[in-house]
């Protein structure tokens, strides 16, 4: 299960999470985002327990935007074990794609 979180809980969620984590950046408007979804709820049951994704809203959440850097939705963090940001995709991106991200943090 994707988490939904915001700029209040955050960095505190992601201090807690024993896993690698994905930050799902997206907007409710954007149609790319839309698309991409499934892709990241198939991953995110694939790899439970091994990986955590957690999902923010782009509009209601700027101070984590901004703290991630994000200029483009939707836009994946990829989080390893250290809590330090390797990598991050941006656009939408084939599931492929997006397991090598994985692969890089697990």
């Amino acid at each position: 299960m994707i988490e939904m979180l915001t700029d209040s809980n955050l960095t505190s969620k992601l201090k807690s999470h024993k896993t690698s984590v994905i930050i799902y950046f997206y907007a409710d408007w954007c149609q790319p985002c839309k698309s991409i979804a499934p892709i990241i709820e198939k991953i995110a049951e694939d790899y439970e327990g091994r990986l955590t994704i957690v999902k923010v809203n782009a509009e209601t959440s700027p101070k984590s935007v901004q703290l991630f850097h994000v200029s483009g939705i939707p836009n994946l963090v990829f989080i390893g074990k250290d809590k330090q940001a390797v990598s991050q995709l941006s656009g939408f991106h084939s599931r492929e794609v997006i397991l090598k991200g994985v692969h890089g943090i697990i």
